[in-house]
């Protein structure tokens, strides 16, 4: 599974503002950390809003937080909402008929493969994700 830059990103905000558990998180000061684009990070923070994982607050004293708590948001919701669940489910191998007969030669794997690493990004929140790279420190 190889995940796009979109969702990539959205996935280093939405943990970058895990981490920091502050109250009220600015454009500008998300740009100067994670070093994105500041339209594309804009546009992202706006798609984040529109898909319930942030709220905005305009003016002098705003930006961005979270619209539901951090250990309520798996990393396999973020990238489903962004991707769609057909990221788990194409060809390793990129053959685009690999579930008709006869199936290639990595789609079981694949599939087992792909299961539990969805199952994994399920059971892992965002707040989680957070906590066990506290203790790799």
């Amino acid at each position: 599974m190889i995940l796009s830059k979109t969702t990539s990103y959205a996935l280093r905000i939405l943990i970058q503002m895990s981490q920091e558990r502050k109250t009220m998180i600015s454009a500008q000061y998300l740009h100067s950390i994670l070093n994105i684009n500041r339209p594309y990070l804009r546009r992202l923070l706006t798609d984040l809003s529109k898909l319930g994982f942030v709220k905005s607050t305009l003016g002098r004293n705003g930006g961005y937080v979270f619209a539901r708590q951090p250990e309520e948001i798996s990393i396999y919701e973020v990238i489903e909402a962004i991707e769609g669940n057909q990221v788990f489910e194409g060809c390793i191998l990129g053959v685009k008929n690999c579930r008709q007969s006869p199936q290639c030669i990595m789609h079981g794997f694949w599939a087992e493969t792909s299961g539990n690493m969805a199952n994994k990004l399920r059971q892992t929140s965002l707040a989680s994700l957070t906590s066990e790279n506290e203790l790799h420190r």
